[in-house]
């Protein structure tokens, strides 16, 4: 695997891990890609979380993330 990939890898767990640790209360989909747009376009940000919606791990409501996992 590339170096690249790991680092994208990396950043896509990184943003679950930021969507899963919100709770049940999300965090709204722009507040999230303000804080990666000087790493992400808006295009590549949106097809990490069609990836992470794809893979059922995250859905949005009203622009609003929220995580699929069950809390333990």
């Amino acid at each position: 695997m590339s170096d690249i990939a790991k680092k994208l890898l990396v950043l896509i767990d990184t943003i679950q891990e930021v969507i899963d640790n919100t709770g049940s209360t999300g965090i709204p989909s722009g507040h999230l890609y303000s804080h990666v747009m000087h790493i992400l376009t808006l295009d590549q940000y949106n097809q990490v979380i069609d990836h992470l919606e794809k893979a059922g791990k995250v859905q949005e409501q009203g622009f609003v993330l929220r995580s699929t996992k069950v809390a333990t």
